[in-house]
């Protein structure tokens, strides 16, 4: 039975996003090879060039990078080149933050969200830069040997060299480029929380650790199908608590006539407590590489109450 003394607390979550998709990427990584440093003694600084390929709004960046979350830091610049070819880099457009990192390099990639999101259109070349606070270590994961993207170049530098920015592969194993995605938002999605209560009431511990969530399907998104379930996550940020299932279970939670795809979490993993102002799913796009990112819940708030 409930707890006389519980309290109601309103824990107001957003009921839309915006799912992601990526646009230009060089996904592949060398985890035999040495990591490369971000900052350090020699305040290294690492810079990509990529050339988009779509029209859309770029909102974020993913790079396997290891290091504390508070002083690792990325930015979006023009750039040009100078008579003699070396890379100059030009306007910040925007910079950009990950909510945490790895302390180890393992080659798993890590969104920087944009602090303001840069309108892109085809063939348009910016430079995703990662910087570190002066004196502090961070590592990314290198690419493998080769040039693995054909629209762009990696470069590097640091007071060793006087501040030169150079090709990433000069006197080295010949790695070209740095791995990342550049990821632009796209079409506005939706789940539910606890679909068959329409109220949406989250009970914390509650008597089941169990909390389902819907992401629902429309007239241009079939959840069912292009959502790879395997890869879903939820919570306050959107990837503490896994699916529980590698599938979706297929019901049409809403009565609009399309299938939804459920999921089922751990309330206890998601980082969901009395307080908490909102969460969000998180899944890879079938096919595409792409993030989508949700907020929780159709209707206008859900409710959690201590139990």
């Amino acid at each position: 039975m409930k707890n006389a003394f519980s309290v109601l607390v309103a824990l107001s979550l957003a009921s839309t996003s915006l799912a992601q998709t990526v646009d230009q990427q060089q996904p592949l990584v060398d985890l035999a090879a040495g990591p490369l440093a971000i900052g350090g003694s020699s305040e290294q600084v690492l810079d990509q060039t990529v050339t988009s390929g779509a029209s859309g709004t770029f909102a974020s960046l993913r790079f396997p990078v290891a290091g504390t979350a508070s002083e690792v830091s990325a930015e979006v610049r023009e750039f040009s080149f100078d008579a003699l070819g070396t890379l100059v880099p030009g306007a910040l457009l925007s910079t950009a933050t990950a909510a945490s990192l790895p302390l180890i390099a393992g080659g798993v990639f890590q969104d920087f969200t944009l602090a303001t999101p840069v309108a892109v259109t085809p063939g348009r070349e910016l430079l995703l830069v990662l910087r570190n606070v002066p004196g502090a270590s961070a590592s990314i994961t290198p690419s493998p040997n080769g040039d693995s993207y054909a629209g762009g170049q990696g470069y590097f530098s640091d007071l060793t060299n006087g501040g030169q920015i150079l090709e990433i592969d000069l006197g080295g194993p010949g790695r070209d480029d740095l791995p990342f995605r550049t990821v632009l938002v796209g079409t506005t999605l939706e789940i539910d929380a606890r679909p068959a209560d329409p109220t949406n009431t989250i009970f914390l511990p509650g008597f089941t650790d169990l909390l389902p969530v819907a992401v629902l399907s429309s007239a241009s998104f079939d959840a069912t199908a292009e959502i790879a379930a395997d890869s879903v996550q939820f919570g306050v940020l959107g990837r503490e608590a896994p699916t529980l299932l590698p599938f979706s279970i297929d019901l049409d939670v809403n009565f609009d006539g399309r299938r939804d795809a459920l999921f089922l979490f751990r309330k206890s993993a998601s980082g969901i407590a009395i307080g908490s102002t909102e969460a969000r799913l998180t899944a890879d796009l079938v096919g595409g590489g792409g993030r989508v990112r949700h907020g929780l819940d159709r209707g206008d708030r859900d409710l959690s109450r201590p139990v």
